[in-house]
């Protein structure tokens, strides 16, 4: 096989497998919401940035932190997703909020902490 040919068809396999791999980044992957009053809440913010467009679910696995507006959603730019911190009761609480692209088998976390006071 010529040179030529077997460098277009690696040029095909590489373009191809970066195109199928699709993902998203996340900023910031923490969120701190340090000291809340009790029966008062905080809201705070992180994007999501998909290489394209894609479904997304969004979940808390604690409920003192929530899940703001449409928990699924298709995206295919920058997207700011709210997590209110809404402590029950005083002392620290922590949590992940999980971003999952269903259809792509992705999953990402933020991790959440904050206090009650």
């Amino acid at each position: 096989m010529p040179r030529f040919i077997r460098w277009c068809l690696l040029a095909v396999v590489f373009v191809a497998s970066t195109l199928m791999a699709a993902n998203f980044g996340l900023s910031p992957s923490k969120l701190e919401f340090g000291g809340v009053k009790v029966g008062a809440n905080k809201s705070m913010t992180f994007k999501i940035n998909p290489q394209s467009a894609m479904d997304f679910e969004v979940t808390s696995n604690n409920a003192a932190f929530v899940v703001v507006g449409d928990k699924s959603f298709r995206a295919g730019k920058e997207t700011t997703i709210t997590i209110r911190f809404v402590p029950d009761a005083a002392g620290a609480k922590e949590g992940k909020i999980m971003i999952t692209a269903p259809g792509e088998g992705i999953t990402k976390t933020v991790a959440v902490t904050g206090g009650g006071e």
